[in-house]
């Protein structure tokens, strides 16, 4: 079970994802300085939002077209809608923390040589 994360005032958060809040960090926003903003993790909302489209579409009773995939499409909403949505300032940040890059394989090339 994950701790609840306290909300801090002037902080921007994303309605209805409060149990995705992680926590907060700093950012430094040009002629506005630092400003705290809130931190959601991405992929509990990738899977709250599949989870919410696959009870939508049981409740419809009708049967899935062939290639339907609900983690796809809550993945493109929320890339676009959540976090292509920029307001103002101090936006909340979505962050990955699943998975894992190996920094050895970053700097190197396709050739399968390097």
């Amino acid at each position: 079970m994950s701790a609840v994360v306290e909300k801090i005032d002037d902080v921007l958060y994303a309605d209805g994802w409060d149990d995705c809040l992680v926590g907060h960090g700093n950012i430094f926003h040009g002629t506005d300085g630092q400003k705290t903003v809130a931190i959601y993790d991405r992929d509990k909302m990738v899977k709250k939002m599949a989870q919410e489209i696959i009870e939508q579409e049981q409740s419809r009773d009708q049967d899935q077209e062939e290639g339907f995939d609900p983690y796809l499409e809550a993945d493109e909403y929320i890339s676009f809608n959540v976090e292509g949505a920029y307001l103002q300032p101090g936006m909340p940040v979505y962050a990955t923390f699943d998975q894992q890059v190996d920094f050895g394989k970053v700097a190197t090339c396709d050739c399968g040589q390097c």
